[in-house]
């Protein structure tokens, strides 16, 4: 069913979503298809999965950019999250702890990463794969969805993997992306755990991709942070 058809029956209702203060149109719950739901559905663990896991390589190494980034990806968790709400699906990670994920395939992944990661330089290698398949997953995910809301939060979760992508690598080989700080794998945190003073780049550029606020909130412990394709899997996102 087309977008015009599916709006016209099922008498669409326009409301506001801010994704990190943008407006986006919202639809009433009942007007996706399957495929839409199971998209949300696996997105909320993956950015989980990425949350997660930049959280916990925080905890091990100084770097900052491992907090700015998982702010940034507490974000994008919430901005699905609301669609998950609003077109009243299950949230699969409700009851998770940081590391669980319903999705064995996603379980399997973070817990790969999470062993490969031994040292920082390795880590990095480990957040460059995870972000190259979110873009990978995102750009899939565009393809087959047909809901507009949807569509926009998969935008803006795709600008903003873009971008950490570029923070890692950058600060992998040590070097500094044009017109932003020190590259972040020199840049270490203060004595309190927050980073120089003004370091309030939350790896994405001095814009986080999604316009919230570049230091974060959220997330667990409230710390400065705001969780593959599988043929034989059900799709990521929809790639299973």
């Amino acid at each position: 069913m087309n977008r015009t058809v599916k709006i016209l029956t099922a008498g669409l209702a326009v409301a506001a979503l801010s994704v990190g203060g943008a407006a986006i149109a919202t639809a009433d719950a009942g007007t996706l298809e399957s495929e839409e739901s199971t998209s949300l559905t696996f997105s909320r663990e993956e950015e989980k999965l990425a949350r997660d896991l930049y959280t916990a390589f925080g905890e091990k190494y100084d770097s900052v950019v491992w907090d700015r980034i998982a702010a940034s990806e507490q974000r994008h968790f919430d901005a699905v999250g609301r669609l998950l709400e609003q077109y009243e699906l299950s949230d699969p990670t409700e009851g998770k702890d940081a590391g669980e994920f319903g999705d064995a395939t996603l379980q399997g992944l973070y817990d790969d990463w999470l062993t490969v990661g031994s040292t920082e330089d390795a880590a990095f290698q480990a957040a460059i794969e995870l972000e190259t398949r979110d873009i990978a997953d995102l750009e899939e995910q565009l393809e087959a969805v047909d809901d507009e809301a949807i569509e926009q939060v998969y935008q803006s979760l795709l600008r903003g993997s873009e971008r950490h992508l570029a923070a890692f690598t950058a600060a992998a080989n040590g070097e500094t992306l044009e017109g932003q700080p020190p590259a972040w794998a020199g840049q270490r945190r203060g004595g309190d755990g927050t980073g120089p003073a003004g370091a309030m780049c939350d790896g994405t550029g001095q814009n986080a991709p999604d316009g919230a606020p570049m230091n974060g909130t959220g997330g667990p412990g409230q710390r400065l942070r705001d969780g593959s394709g599988n043929e034989d899997a059900p799709r990521r996102g929809m790639n299973r």
